[in-house]
């Protein structure tokens, strides 16, 4: 959560802003067309004409983000913010904002003087920074084509589309990103439509909280991750019974829970959590702020895939040192009757190898993986087949 004060100035928002107009000056839509890759989506951007570095398409934020090495390896100008904050439940911190001078996305999103939060990414050598939803840009996604469309004009919901409210998660803090209503199990969820997330679903640690779901499921599987400024968090992967995003309806849904323990202030959450790629890939779909409406349309056989989690028993995170190790680890699950063990260090040849392999690991049930561990200070090949968990 980003702290208002800060923007009394137009820090950020003004980014947006330009972007905006240098869109509404085209005569017609702007088709952006973007890569699905791994879970993410993203488009190739030039900063300062250099380039073209990997931007993921992030509709869940609504301001623009760099890796901290990009920006200084780019030169980029430091803009001065005193008291620019982002709370997490440790507290708040003190951000970083860069000034691009210029920047191009998929060579047809012009913009200038550009404001970016900094922040330290564990793979800036795959995707260097987001790109963020525009508010009062009417928006829509075309995963058969893979392209993202800014609608200068009206924006026309397709036949067999179900239209329902927009909201927006609001002050006290700059935020327009899209909110839509939607049910788990017959609970009643305000969740952020976010192409920013892998995952399917993702529910808040006040969600979860509320509705008493951290120990409500025997099975699940636990992660671990490191954050430098927010620390250890943990997660679980569980299933759910159903589903419903308007007329739409998944059975056995799986869900990421944030641990409740970590909630932010009452009066800093205002959604739920997340609907991620997982989920928005198996439909077309778009947003129109100006008219308060977002509409979601099936998208042939994709709709009923299975979803995607961690079949593989283990996780991982970068430490305090840099280093991916083995954080969580399912007892008797694939990755522990292969004889990995926690602590283990990762071995890959790149960051790319890294996220493709992490892919990987949410892959079907009868699937081969094999991981590179270093132990005892020598190379170690574990080899297992993924498994249904939850």
């Amino acid at each position: 959560m980003i702290d208002r004060r800060s923007f009394a100035q137009g820090t950020l928002l003004s980014a947006l802003l330009t972007g905006a107009a240098s869109a509404a000056d085209q005569p017609s839509d702007v088709a952006l067309a973007f890569h699905f890759t791994a879970g993410s989506i993203w488009a190739p951007m030039l900063v300062e004409r250099k380039g073209p570095y990997r931007f993921l398409l992030h509709t869940g934020q609504t301001f623009f983000v760099i890796g901290d090495s990009v920006a200084k390896s780019l030169g980029l100008r430091r803009r001065q913010v005193p008291g620019l904050q982002v709370a997490t439940h440790r507290g708040s911190v003190d951000l970083e904002i860069y000034v691009a001078h210029e920047v191009l996305l998929s060579d047809v999103y012009h913009m200038k003087e550009v404001e970016m939060m900094g922040r330290t990414y564990a793979i800036e050598d795959v995707y260097a920074g987001t790109f963020p939803f525009i508010p009062g840009m009417p928006t829509s996604f075309d995963f058969e084509n893979n392209r993202m469309i800014f609608h200068t004009g009206e924006m026309n919901v397709p036949a067999g589309a179900t239209v329902f409210p927009l909201l927006h998660a609001q002050a006290p803090i700059i935020s327009s990103v899209p909110v839509v209503h939607a049910e788990l199990d017959g609970e009643p969820l305000k969740l952020i439509v976010n192409t920013g997330c892998a995952s399917g679903l993702v529910l808040g640690p006040s969600a979860v909280r509320r509705l008493k779901l951290w120990d409500s499921h025997e099975r699940y599987i636990k992660s671990v991750s490191y954050d430098p400024k927010d620390g250890l968090c943990e997660s679980r992967t569980v299933r759910a019974r159903s589903f419903k995003l308007g007329a739409w309806e998944f059975q056995n849904p799986v869900v990421t829970l944030a641990d409740p323990s970590n909630s932010l202030p009452r009066d800093l959450v205002y959604n739920d959590g997340s609907i991620g790629l997982d989920v928005l890939y198996r439909f077309a779909f778009g947003f129109d702020a100006k008219k308060s409406r977002a509409w979601f349309k099936p998208v042939g056989d994709i709709y009923g895939q299975p979803f995607m989690y961690n079949r593989s028993g283990f996780d991982m995170t970068c430490d305090a040192a840099n280093q991916w190790v083995v954080s969580a680890l399912m007892p008797d699950g694939p990755a522990d009757k292969a004889g990995l063990r926690l602590g283990d260090k990762l071995i890959w040849e790149s960051d790319p190898q890294r996220v493709q392999q992490e892919y990987a690991l949410s892959g079907a049930a009868g699937a081969p993986v094999e991981v590179i561990v270093e132990r005892g200070g020598k190379p170690q090949n574990i080899r297992f087949v993924l498994e249904e968990l939850i």
